[in-house]
């Protein structure tokens, strides 16, 4: 038996398409999409600020599709693209690497319990 492994690579909000009339979600934009038999690929490519750490470094599996999505879900509760406040690539490479997103989520969850 094969496995097959599929990574979208580039998960973020402005590729997944809703059909509010059938209830449906749907992927699209799957031309950096890896479909392959390895349980691991090798090159990083997606969009900065959804791309989860592992990337960079350029050995990872399929869960940084899962790093993605939680990243759409942190700007579908923000109302803004994530690391909006960097200028550039660098930047947003440098705050992935260091962890600066539990910032971010504690900050959040903070003040949404603030909010009740």
């Amino acid at each position: 038996m094969v496995t097959i492994h599929l990574f979208f690579s580039d998960l973020k909000c402005d590729n997944i398409f809703v059909n509010r009339n059938q209830g449906e979600f749907k992927i699209g934009d799957l031309g950096l999409a890896i479909v392959t038999q390895q349980p691991t690929a090798r090159s990083a490519i997606g969009t900065p600020e959804f791309m989860a750490p592992e990337l960079y470094e350029e050995e990872y599996n399929e869960l940084v599709d899962i790093y993605s999505f939680g990243m759409c879900m942190l700007e579908m509760v923000t109302l803004e693209y994530p690391y909006h406040e960097c200028k550039n690539t660098a930047q947003i490479y440098k705050k992935v690497t260091s962890c600066a997103l539990a910032a971010i989520v504690i900050s959040i969850g903070i003040s949404l319990e603030t909010a009740d």
